[in-house]
């Protein structure tokens, strides 16, 4: 028996991650024909709902319509809608609270295209302060944590393609991320081919 599921936020949780449609079918080992269902009707199957859900790393629950979704914890997707608001005026007014508490991050970075891995990097983050890894003359990645109260790891990342001539900045995820979890972004190349990228912090 089917189920029926918010369409708007199950989009809404897809393009924060930057995922194509065919990416999280992927993630959650679901068709794409499957996926461009349930985000065109609503309607998906308990399995397939579990599925998304764990793609996400959330719970079935929050992605049911407003009116049948039970009180729920706050989900990372949450907070990062919520930290994106304030974010610039938090961080101005808590920047002595930032320096005194700064710690180390170190952010696990693997890339891979066509199931093919091009690179993996352990960068030791300084929070407030980029790290940055290099792929050849294919890419490159800046990323700059900040350990959040709650002590989930907000990262904002930058990725650089090599245009022939130089590094062009192509995409700016940002991702709020719980200690020692991964997170994990798709971003076309300048070729068209999927890149994709995922990131674990560790404090």
């Amino acid at each position: 028996m089917d189920m029926q599921l918010n369409k708007e936020q199950l989009r809404r949780e897809r393009e924060l991650r930057a995922w194509s449609q065919g990416h999280l079918a992927e993630v959650a080992g679901l068709s794409m024909r499957t996926i461009q269902r349930i985000e065109t009707t609503g309607s998906a199957s308990l399995e397939s709902a579990k599925a998304i859900a764990s793609a996400f790393d959330t719970q079935v629950e929050t992605l049911l319509p407003t009116e049948m979704s039970a009180p729920v914890s706050r989900s990372a997707t949450e907070y990062l809608s919520w930290g994106a608001a304030i974010l610039s005026s938090a961080l101005l007014a808590f920047s002595w609270w930032s320096r005194a508490y700064a710690e180390q991050v170190m952010v696990d970075v693997a890339i891979s295209s066509d199931n093919k891995s091009l690179a993996s990097a352990h960068l030791l983050n300084e929070a407030g302060s980029p790290s940055e890894m290099e792929v050849d003359d294919l890419l490159k990645v800046k990323i700059t944590s900040k350990k959040q109260p709650d002590g989930n790891i907000f990262l904002d990342a930058e990725v650089y393609f090599y245009n022939g001539k130089s590094f062009e900045l192509h995409s700016s995820p940002k991702l709020l991320v719980a200690n020692n979890q991964a997170a994990a972004v798709s971003i076309n190349g300048l070729d068209g081919k999927s890149v994709h990228f995922i990131f674990t912090p560790h404090l």
